[in-house]
């Protein structure tokens, strides 16, 4: 959303500013099932058998624990696990959320509304 203090330091702001347009779009976001202490058990679970193990690939296909892998592949392993473990408990392995969200765009800085507008008109 477009503050005040952006909108105050945009050179074309002033008394009789027309170019903030509010707009209402809709958020969709996916997200695994799982909570926050379900991803807790796996990652600790996911730390224990890779010291117990050494069943962890790191760099080079070399054997190496949980905890000394980049946090990348951290959350690689994580994720695949915790996808796993979403499928089996909740019978699905992601969830949708939509929210109503409102934005201000500037159509000074992104003028795609207006261009859109001038082009319709221009067509006919």
């Amino acid at each position: 959303m477009k503050v005040s203090e952006d909108c105050a330091a945009c050179d074309f702001n002033g008394e009789d500013a027309t170019c903030k347009r509010p707009m209402d779009w809709i958020w969709r976001g996916d997200y695994l099932p799982a909570t926050q202490s379900e991803y807790q058990i796996v990652r600790t679970q996911l730390s224990y058998e890779g010291e117990l193990h050494k069943e962890v690939e790191g760099v080079d296909g070399e054997k190496t624990s949980f905890d000394k892998l980049k946090p990348a592949r951290q959350a690689e392993l994580v994720k695949k696990r915790l996808k796993g473990y979403s499928q089996k408990v909740y019978r699905k392995s992601k969830a949708t959320t939509e929210a109503k969200r409102s934005d201000v765009v500037c159509m000074r800085e992104d003028p795609f509304y207006v261009d859109t507008v001038k082009n319709f008109r221009d067509r006919r």
